[in-house]
């Protein structure tokens, strides 16, 4: 007896159909394996492009267009906000929470002083484009970054 090629792959097809709407029905409602826990407010802020978390895991940054926040990550109340030049795109803490690094639209790094209430203590403008990424050393003593031109460059803390 001769299969019959439209039946078969009619029968592949509804096996096939069986199997992903049984597959999709497991884990539908199913988001993610990490618990929500509750929500940061900073006001004049709308959407946060970065966040990063500090090594001993007490404050939390937060990057925006222009704007930089801190909060508590205990209470997650804002303990210092500021106003940066351009886009932040990435946000670090370094390892030794001593700088908080921030990588802008407007081509640069800066480096903020954590232990004095985050001033402004050094500027790299050596990209040609906007900065991607940013990353430090596990000793807080370099910093890796690449941007949009896929320039990557290492710099001294």
């Amino acid at each position: 007896m001769a299969l019959n090629p439209r039946r078969l792959r009619v029968q592949t097809l509804l096996c096939l159909a069986v199997f992903l709407l049984s597959s999709v029905s497991s884990v539908a409602g199913q988001y993610s394996d990490i618990a929500f826990i509750d929500v940061t407010i900073t006001p004049g802020a709308e959407e946060s492009r970065t966040v990063d978390i500090n090594g001993n895991e007490t404050y939390i940054a937060s990057g925006y267009d222009g704007l930089v926040a801190v909060h508590s990550l205990a209470t997650l109340e804002m303990v210092e906000s500021f106003v940066v030049d351009g886009d932040v795109l990435d946000i670090k803490f370094s390892p030794d929470g001593k700088t908080l690094a921030l990588g802008s639209h407007d081509n640069t790094i800066y480096l903020y002083d954590c232990k004095k209430n985050y001033k402004l203590r050094a500027k790299f403008s050596k990209h040609n484009s906007f900065v991607t990424h940013l990353d430090f050393s596990s000793d807080s003593q370099f910093l890796a970054s690449n941007c949009g031109a896929y320039e990557l460059l290492f710099s001294d803390v």
